[in-house]
């Protein structure tokens, strides 16, 4: 069945249309009597047979005695919906937890792979050879881009059938990783809510290969540093706020591209005397009110909050004179240039953030010097976490600045009994820590005003 109908079956009380139909007049399992039951459409039936199963279940170990067969608290049966009705309502909850456009993509594609290998039943009735069956179907799924022009039109079983049949080339490790912790996912998702007892992933070990060393994420190395900002190709490239700072502060706070892509100006604040970045989530102005959603700022987890000290080569570029150019707009962001993508349905933020409007311009400069496709933006995080622990900075410092979470040895010391530090005092050994990378480049000093003209037409600015 293919996922894009599947998933918007009716609910079992708007009627299933298989329907079956019959009746039961008396049914006895063991000292259980079952009286006047009526089996309406597929859905009842299956629900039906579950039952029944459980009543044969709990009679044989009272006739056996075989408690290790049969658990004595076995749980009282439930009706559990089909496949495709779950995978709706998981898809629905992600849309409203505010996932990302592509990650919701994604779970939409295992999802359509996941029904395509296997038929449409209840999610009790899925086992491990359902999940071996997934993975043997995500290798034979094509490309996107075959997808879209020569198997359009064709049922997913169809589609499957023509990978094997055209020896459909396989996707990579990380690819059959991400799709298969995405339905291991949801199916810890409902185990929470408790409509199965346990996860299918559970008997399959889900782990796929082994990272080859040149498809690893790497940081930047000195070469590559020269030549990116190298001032003739930089100063050529950079014609915009965004394009001339998120490439320096990358390379002296290690922060994610989004974290530093959405900043505002009140986001850059001196905080016991030591100029940082503050990277957290604040309501948008023209958002107020609207629950949820009053902000488009967005952090990756809850150790993402954290205040970064801004280091001295950033100060000496001129960043406080291009902030105070951006407070006399009448505008929040620090680089509004940069638009988030707004769903037209919802007239709500889609969860994307504001990196992909940069990336989309980074990435193809960033090309001219670095051929490898495994080398981005990420780089800079890589380069600050090495550097300052080869240059000898404590590892919770490194966590502090990056908004890494440490493993802790001893969990309840640290969050019960071990007081945390003052802030300014921390803010200081922070700063102490980035004064020790030294990058082989001399930062291009801004010039009040040198982004006035493209500043100037507030319809190329975006909230």
């Amino acid at each position: 069945m293919d996922i894009n109908t599947a998933i918007q079956l009716s609910d079992p009380e708007a009627g299933d249309p298989d329907a079956v139909g019959f009746t039961i007049d008396t049914l006895q399992i063991g000292r259980a009597r079952l009286r006047g039951i009526k089996i309406k459409d597929r859905y009842g039936a299956i629900n039906f047979i579950e039952t029944v199963i459980t009543l044969l279940e709990r009679t044989m170990r009272r006739r056996t005695g075989n408690h290790a067969m049969f658990p004595a608290d076995l749980p009282y049966p439930a009706p559990t919906r089909l496949l495709s009705q779950e995978l709706r309502l998981y898809l629905d909850e992600c849309k409203r937890r505010r996932l990302s456009t592509s990650h919701l993509r994604n779970i939409q594609q295992a999802a359509r792979i996941f029904l395509a290998s296997c038929e449409d039943v209840p999610v009790s009735q899925i086992n491990h050879e359902h999940i071996v069956a997934f993975w043997d179907a995500m290798r034979w799924w094509p490309s996107t881009r075959l997808l879209r022009r020569e198997l359009r039109g064709m049922t997913d079983q169809q589609i499957l059938a023509e990978g094997r049949a055209t020896n459909t080339p396989p996707p990579a490790d990380s690819t059959i990783h991400y799709r298969m912790r995405i339905i291991s996912t949801f199916f810890e998702h409902l185990k929470t809510k408790r409509a199965i007892s346990h996860s299918p992933c559970d008997a399959v070990n889900t782990k796929v290969g082994g990272a080859k060393r040149s498809t690893v994420r790497r940081s930047f190395t000195d070469n590559e540093l020269t030549a990116l900002f190298d001032r003739h190709t930089f100063l050529h490239w950079a014609t915009l706020p965004h394009l001339w700072w998120i490439p320096m502060i990358g390379l002296f706070t290690g922060a994610r591209v989004n974290e530093i892509a959405q900043l505002k100006v009140k986001d850059v604040e001196c905080v016991h005397g030591i100029w940082c970045f503050h990277i957290r989530i604040t309501t948008d102005d023209d958002r107020i009110g609207k629950g949820g959603y009053g902000s488009r700022q967005k952090l990756k987890c809850k150790s993402s909050a954290r205040i970064i000290p801004i280091a001295q080569p950033l100060l000496d570029a001129g960043l406080l004179d291009f902030v105070e150019d951006i407070k006399r707009l009448p505008h929040s962001r620090l680089f509004p240039h940069l638009r988030h993508h707004i769903n037209p349905k919802t007239d709500e933020p889609d969860g994307t953030g504001y990196a992909p409007g940069f990336s989309r311009q980074f990435n193809p400069y960033l090309r001219q010097f670095v051929p490898d496709r495994y080398l981005s933006f990420h780089g800079f995080r890589y380069l600050v976490s090495s550097t300052l622990q080869r240059k000898g900075a404590a590892l919770p410092l490194i966590a502090k600045i990056t908004g890494h979470t440490l493993t802790a040895e001893a969990p309840t010391l640290e969050k019960f009994y071990i007081e945390e530090e003052p802030e300014e005092i921390t803010l200081k050994k922070m700063s102490a820590a980035l004064s020790l990378l030294s990058p082989p480049v001399s930062l291009p000093t801004y010039t009040k005003g040198q982004f006035a003209r493209t500043l100037r037409d507030p319809s190329k600015l975006h909230p």
